[in-house]
């Protein structure tokens, strides 16, 4: 099993680099600009759980995305865009998900989008980098073990609308509103299905130059009211972030509460990430890790993993992910993640 992932990785290494090294493409007509890009990707894992040899597999993935864009800009400075994305996988990095769906208005006061978009709380928190395939808050998770928090409980890239301010003086925030979160609405059992309604977020973030470095802080809160066929508790979580930046270096920190939000049971769950990155154009490595809290049981992770651009069309992702968790029922269990991905822009 493991030489025939290893061969087809590397043959789908030799098979994708043959792609023109296109990362996009572009169309401009007046002052409309139009932007296409395809992505498919090959994904192997090996993970291993001492506590359970059924747990000790191989296994591997594939992806594709498509990404389209149209942008108009008015001839007085403001912009008018959409924005389409779809994933055909089920990716757990958020920064490598496609499924969003927008309409945005952007001017000298800041951005509007309308549509299935993530929120500020998301976009704006500050909390260990994370790059590649995401370390602590990854694709390790479609494998083994649970994702680190990194920020609130928000309402994900349910349909809302937003509105993200233009920096001020080191200054930013951030407000959005979705009608509805909803999850697994197929679910024959009520308990089952995530139905929080009016969920509001809200995020702030601040930065300025300390001597050769950027430092920055922020804060972030979403609430939303479960609906009470499934039990659950409402969202009711916050999270406070800073951020040290200098030139390719990253380095960040998060405490983060969710308390019991949407959860079926009194769970009080809150964590404490930090990381460090190292970025550039062509390769960036990052180690981060996590500790979350409730009162029944507590998670451990921590996470190394990096990127390297083969060719501009071409780039090569792996993280190995340490897990470990204890808990009163079932006492302590840890793991390893090793993950390596292959992605193509075509």
């Amino acid at each position: 099993m493991k030489r025939g992932i290893i061969a087809l990785t590397l043959s789908s290494m030799f098979i994708l680099s043959a792609f023109p090294a296109q990362a996009a493409y572009t169309l401009n007509w007046k002052e409309l600009t139009l932007n296409a890009q395809i992505n498919a990707s090959l994904q192997s894992a090996l993970f291993y759980k001492p506590n359970n040899t059924a747990d000790q597999q191989s296994r591997s993935d594939y992806d594709a995305s498509l990404r389209l864009n149209a942008e108009w800009l008015n001839p007085q400075g403001w912009l008018l865009g959409a924005r389409f994305e779809l994933d055909s996988g089920d990716r757990t990095n958020e920064a490598l998900q496609r499924d969003e769906a927008y309409l945005y208005f952007v001017d000298h006061y800041g951005r509007i989008e309308i549509g299935k978009q993530d929120g500020p709380a998301d976009r704006l928190s500050y909390h260990a980098p994370i790059l590649g395939l995401g370390q602590i808050r990854g694709d390790f998770a479609r494998y083994t073990g649970d994702l680190a928090l990194l920020s609130p409980l928000d309402s994900g890239d349910s349909a809302k609308i937003i509105f993200l301010s233009a920096p001020s003086k080191g200054l930013r925030y951030g407000l959005s509103y979705a009608p509805r979160y909803h999850k697994e609405n197929g679910s024959p059992n009520p308990a089952a299905r995530t139905l929080q309604n009016n969920a509001v977020e809200m995020s702030i973030r601040y930065k300025q130059p300390l001597k050769d470095y950027i430092w920055g802080i922020s804060a972030s809160y979403v609430n939303a009211q479960s609906d009470p066929i499934t039990q659950r508790a409402d969202i009711n979580s916050w999270s406070i972030g800073s951020q040290l930046r200098r030139k390719r270096l990253t380095i960040g920190a998060a405490y983060v509460q969710r308390g019991d939000s949407n959860q079926l049971i009194d769970f009080d769950q809150w964590e404490i990430n930090a990381g460090i990155s190292w970025q550039n154009k062509t390769w960036g490595v990052a180690l981060s890790s996590s500790n979350t809290l409730s009162n029944t049981s507590r998670h451990r992770l921590i996470g190394f993993g990096g990127f390297k651009k083969l060719r501009s069309n071409l780039t090569f992702r792996s993280d190995l992910v340490i897990t470990e968790e204890r808990n009163s029922q079932f006492g302590r269990r840890h793991g390893y993640a090793f993950i390596s991905e292959l992605d193509v822009k075509i």
